[in-house]
């Protein structure tokens, strides 16, 4: 049996890429990280699950993972898409974008990641978690998995004992005999969930239906980025680790992602009638949020402009509805600041990463 393997990034840069939690005024403040403007990629190889959970506790605030790997090189320097002929004018190292067009999974064993976000207030424990992949995916079975805390669980508060964010989200690993297949196989895995009453729609800020599985379905490409080595907390605030879960850590071969074949258009019919239908349950909210999201927008937008309230709507409409931004559109950077689509168009590179 080959070792699984995936890739490290770690980051050129004094950014960490890990969340920061501290207290301001006594409350808690997050501080996103994962920023990478340039850093270096470099294949590693676990034999098993256990030697790979170990590598995962050992890894430091700068690094994070990406289950693809480089299509030409083993090691290489990586950047944004837009950087790469710039920086291959300073550096003789291989040069890669952190895009599909250069990683991508291997016909050979990887790494499938399963991505739990708790978006309720009822959070899964592990052990129903698994139980909830078994019963969607029972050719899982034998098969090793590890499961462990995300990195925003546990975030204590050290003078005082009180857990300011408890237990939260999960990462489910599973080696696979060919990452290749991952595409296919959770593609696969979606349609199941939906039969099994694991697929749902949020609604979003702007009234939007956003479909959604009780695994994120947005992780599963082969550029993407995993921050897993634990949340950097600033005292008095610690993250507590619990162990981590692992099933079949002994078995003798990885996932076999082949044995869950595809389905036929009949089944894909079925799947497709039952998002119909919760669709349909949650489109008259989504209808209401929606109305209010465009009155207080265009009301916020005339405030800011000489435009009529009739032409504000018709701009948050177009934005919400076709994806069409304005000059005027409002966006807002990483800092809160708030800035319009004419600002970025009139001086890019100024908003660049912001």
């Amino acid at each position: 049996m080959k070792n699984f393997c995936f890739t490290l990034i770690t980051s050129n840069e004094e950014n960490p890429l890990s969340k920061t939690y501290s207290l301001v005024d006594g409350k808690l403040n997050k501080k996103v990280g994962g920023i990478i403007k340039i850093a270096t990629a470099e294949i590693i190889e676990c034999f098993t699950i256990t030697q790979f959970n170990s590598f995962l506790n050992e890894m430091t605030k700068e690094q994070c993972l990406i289950y693809g790997v480089a299509k030409n090189f083993e090691d290489a320097v990586v950047v944004t898409k837009g950087r790469v002929e710039e920086v291959k004018k300073k550096y003789n190292d291989y040069i890669v974008s952190r895009s599909k067009d250069d990683f991508e999974f291997k016909n050979s064993p990887g790494i499938l990641m399963l991505d739990y976000d708790c978006v309720s207030d009822k959070v899964i424990p592990m052990e129903t978690l698994y139980g909830i992949l078994l019963d969607v995916v029972p050719e899982l079975k034998e098969a090793p998995v590890l499961i462990r805390d995300s990195v925003s669980s546990f975030i204590k508060n050290n003078e005082t004992g009180e857990f300011l964010i408890k237990e939260k989200g999960k990462r489910i690993y599973i080696p696979v005999q060919n990452a290749a297949d991952i595409p296919r196989f959770t593609k696969a895995l979606v349609e199941r969930l939906w039969e099994k009453g694991h697929g749902f729609f949020m609604i979003s800020n702007s009234g939007s239906l956003l479909e959604r599985t009780v695994f994120d379905t947005s992780v599963w490409s082969p550029e993407r980025l995993d921050f897993c080595a634990g949340a950097i907390c600033v005292a008095p605030l610690k993250q507590e680790k619990r162990p981590p879960l692992f099933y079949n850590e002994l078995a003798g071969d990885y996932f076999d992602t082949q044995t869950v074949k595809d389905h036929d258009h009949q089944y894909l019919e079925k799947i497709d009638k039952i998002r119909a239908a919760e669709k349909a349950k949650r489109k008259p909210e989504a209808d209401k949020i929606r109305k209010k999201y465009i009155e207080t927008k265009s009301f916020k937008l005339q405030a800011k402009t000489n435009l009529s309230i009739d032409e504000c709507k018709i701009i948050i409409k177009n934005g919400i509805s076709n994806g069409i931004l304005s000059k005027e559109w409002p966006l807002v950077m990483t800092n809160g600041e708030e800035i319009t689509v004419e600002d970025v168009l009139k001086n890019p590179d100024n908003y660049v990463n912001r």
